[in-house]
């Protein structure tokens, strides 16, 4: 995990080991979501947008198993922590820092970018702990020498929380710098775009068919496939989305990979 991922345009993600005391696997994140597997017919795996979003960075993997429990109190003791194994090597890094019910992540590693390449450190995409929520983090990863710290705030004294290995606790999405602000938001109303309007109208009375269509347990493929309503090809239309593994410079050992 440390040559990082390359391209021809020099957008490199690299992640510096600063010990091999732990291992925390990062791979590119995954399509699979237990609850989609659960859903009826998985009808969520339908769906385009969860099936990008699920896949839209890299996650950053629990090294060991835990559980967790807050008894509702600000300080850090509230906060008791019980580790099925390495608790002496994990604890360190794993424990709260701030207090507040907050459990804290500090990960061994230290990211770069280039500018103007940042990262946004959030929980993973459409994934989420009963009784916890991730909070997200932007870190300016072209410039500055120090590490970053994932927390999760738990919501519910004295509920038991469960981190199992290889359970996704964290994800990196590389952002530009800059694009937010270049972004000129404009409210307008639909019929001022009269092409749009008519096709807007079509699509809607193709989705009213839908209701009907996925009750009987079929499936509108146009927009999972990238058509419009004549057949053709939509332009830049995505389906998912296949990212680089983290390629080591250590030859005795391999990075992680997809899971």
């Amino acid at each position: 995990m440390g040559s990082g991922v390359k391209d021809p345009d020099g957008l490199e993600l690299v992640a510096y080991r600063l010990d091999r005391k732990t291992e925390w696997p990062v791979r590119p994140a995954g399509l699979r979501r237990e609850w989609m597997d659960a859903f009826s017919q998985q009808w969520p795996y339908r769906c385009p947008p969860l099936n990008i979003a699920n896949q839209s960075g890299w996650e950053l993997l629990c090294p060991v198993p835990l559980s967790v429990t807050w008894d509702g109190g600000a300080g850090v003791e509230s906060l008791a922590i019980e580790f099925d194994e390495d608790a002496d090597r994990y604890s360190p890094l794993i424990r709260s820092h701030f207090g507040e019910g907050l459990l804290t992540f500090a990960p061994p590693l230290l990211f770069r970018t280039r500018e103007p390449l940042g990262l946004f450190v959030r929980g993973p995409c459409n994934f989420w702990l009963d009784g916890a929520v991730a909070l997200d983090g932007w870190v300016e990863s072209w410039g500055l020498e120090a590490t970053f710290t994932m927390n999760w705030k738990l919501t519910r004294a004295g509920a038991k929380l469960r981190f199992e290995k290889g359970q996704p606790i964290c994800l990196l999405q590389p952002f530009e710098m800059g694009l937010l602000e270049r972004v000129r938001p404009v409210l307008r109303d639909l019929p001022e775009n009269p092409e749009l309007a008519e096709r807007y109208q079509r699509w809607k009375a193709r989705r009213l068919l839908f209701g009907t269509v996925r009750r009987q347990g079929q499936s509108q493929h146009d927009y999972l496939q990238g058509r419009d309503e004549e057949g053709a090809a939509v332009t830049a239309h995505r389906t998912g989305v296949a990212l680089a593994d983290f390629a080591s410079s250590d030859r005795t050992r391999p990075g992680p990979g997809r899971t």
